[in-house]
Parts: structure tokens; C-alpha cells; sequence
């Protein structure tokens, strides 16, 4: 079987919104992302195999049992960004001993950075809870005397899904993190006659709700 090759054209970095709870009796929609929060253990009509604290795509047959409980993952795409990308990293730790003829490591705990750039983008860089207001209050006038809305500093953890693959085409392969994260900074500016360009450092958040995954979903 070919192996799919992946381009970054096809590649995305989505804002989640994690709705509230859906429960039992409920059917979940066709297509959709859920995030699993608690799963029946007698009876339950989510995915075999599927953990709490995972996610997965519902084919809208599902009504949820008794003890069943996800949430919907409702995505905003960030179409500023140009480029995304990860860094995993873990120390080396030198257990070497006296008996030892060469010397020995174990891997330490794993750290986990990100980065991004792109095009600013009014309304999207800018937006509520975004890149720019994770560090500067935003102040938003609808016209001259209009309403004033002020967005204070928000650097609250999210929840991003950053695609490799995003397709709904039958017989191709989704692939994305799904990564709980807290922005650590922003760099904006203007340069001559270049496109203004931001771009902006992550890092995974600890979840106690979300873990971070690589999510592969063979579209059918």
C-alpha cells in the first residue's frame, strides 16, 4: 500500500472551544471531534477502545448510555499562521557507575516547546484570548464615539489541534495534536514594504482533562 506523503499546505493550527458537557440520551453529529470526559462502563456507545481524556470522531450514530460524557470540540481556524512546529526534548541522565565499562544514560522527563509565525491579521492576531491579548490589554472602538470593548490580559491555557493532514476526502488519513498550551510570547513589528509578521512561542500546558496526543483518523 502507498504511504501518504505530507505538505504543509495541508496543514493547520485550530483554536478549540470545548463546549459543555453532553450526556446521556444525546446523539452526537457526524464528523465532529469530541473530547471523552467519562465513559460508561457497562454500556457505553462511544468508540471501542476509546480513553478518558482522548479524542475521537463520532459517525453519528452514537446516543450516548447512562454514564457517558464527552465534550464537542468546536475549532477556529488560525489562518494568520504561515508555519507551526514542535520540539520534543528530554534530559540525559548519567547513571554511570564505578562497575560500568562505558558510560550510561536514562532519558529524563520530556519537555515539549512550540513555535509559530504568520501574517497579522486584524481580527484574527488580535482576537479575545489570542496571541497578542495572552500579552496587552486589546481595546476595540466600534467608530468614533462608537462602543468601547476592553479585552484584558488573557493568558489562560487552550487547547490547540495542530494539523499535519486536515482532509475530508474518503481513504485519506487526519492527523493532528491535540495539545493543552500556554502562549510565552509574541514578537510583532513592521519592516519597509514586507507583509507585517508576528510569531509566537508555546508550551505545553498540564491538563488534568486533556492529554496530549497524535491523532490519526483514516476518513471514510
Amino acid at each position: 500500500m502507498a504511504k501518504e506523503k505530507l505538505v504543509g499546505y495541508f496543514g493547520k493550527f485550530t483554536k478549540v472551544d470545548l463546549g459543555s458537557d453532553i450526556t446521556s440520551g444525546s446523539t452526537l453529529e457526524e464528523g465532529e471531534l469530541y473530547l471523552v470526559k467519562q465513559i460508561d462502563d457497562s454500556a457505553s456507545a462511544l468508540p471501542s477502545g476509546v480513553e478518558v481524556g482522548y479524542t475521537f470522531m463520532a459517525d453519528g450514530t452514537e446516543t450516548l448510555a447512562t454514564d457517558d460524557v464527552v465534550q464537542k470540540m468546536t475549532q477556529t481556524d488560525l489562518c494568520d499562521l504561515t508555519k507551526w512546529g514542535l520540539e520534543f526534548s528530554s534530559d540525559e541522565i548519567d547513571v554511570t557507575t564505578l562497575c560500568d565499562d562505558s558510560k550510561k544514560y536514562i532519558a529524563g522527563m520530556v519537555d515539549i516547546t512550540g513555535s509559530s509565525e504568520g501574517i497579522y491579521a486584524i481580527g484574527t492576531t488580535d482576537q479575545p484570548g489570542g496571541f497578542a491579548n495572552a500579552f496587552v490589554d486589546i481595546v476595540d472602538q466600534a467608530g468614533k464615539g462608537g462602543t468601547v470593548s476592553v479585552s484584558k490580559i488573557d493568558n489562560q491555557p487552550l487547547v490547540a489541534l495542530l494539523y499535519k493532514q486536515k482532509s475530508d476526502s474518503v481513504d485519506e488519513t487526519v492527523e493532528f495534536y491535540v495539545a493543552p498550551i500556554t502562549i510565552t510570547s509574541f514578537s510583532d513589528g513592521v519592516s519597509g514594504s514586507d507583509a507585517q509578521s508576528f510569531s509566537s512561542a508555546f508550551r505545553i500546558a498540564p491538563s488534568n482533562d486533556i492529554k496530549l496526543s497524535l491523532v490519526k483518523i483514516k476518513m471514510s
